[in-house]
């Protein structure tokens, strides 16, 4: 994407600023539930529980933004494989996907969810957030 310069405020790209929302509500997420498991403080748990819905809810706004910073169906147009746009939006889906099921899990089945599944829930967030990161890295610094 070649840079241009912004006519008005709505024309500035928003992903870049927005998108640190859900990474700051997940990855703290994360990091208090392994922390809570670790040392077994429950306020812990109570601040990761409302973390991870504020983070899943914040998502589709960032997709949004990044499909509009992209050029809407430009990005689908033009989808090329070995660029690091496309694995960074896979990497951008799956986290989605992960985060939300860490949520339903986390609501569904809060008396039998395990220690170990909420810790892998949790460990596998953080780790696709920081991939996801850096290959935002790459789309902008390649």
């Amino acid at each position: 994407m070649e840079p241009r310069l912004a006519a008005s405020f709505w024309d500035l790209p928003w992903h870049p600023a927005l998108v640190h929302f859900p990474i700051a509500f997940l990855f703290t997420a994360g990091v208090a539930v392994l922390l809570h498991h670790l040392i077994g403080r429950a306020s812990l748990d109570r601040l990761a529980g409302s973390l991870i819905p504020l983070g899943v809810a914040t998502f589709p706004v960032v997709v949004l933004t990044g499909l509009r910073d992209a050029g809407w169906g430009d990005f689908f147009r033009t989808l090329d494989m070995s660029q690091p746009l496309p694995w960074h939006v896979l990497a951008g889906v799956v986290t989605i996907v992960v985060s939300t099921g860490w949520w339903t899990a986390r609501r569904m089945f809060a008396d039998t969810l395990t220690v170990r599944a909420d810790c892998v829930f949790a460990g596998a967030t953080v780790w696709l957030l920081v991939l996801t990161g850096l290959l935002a890295g790459e789309v902008v610094f390649a």
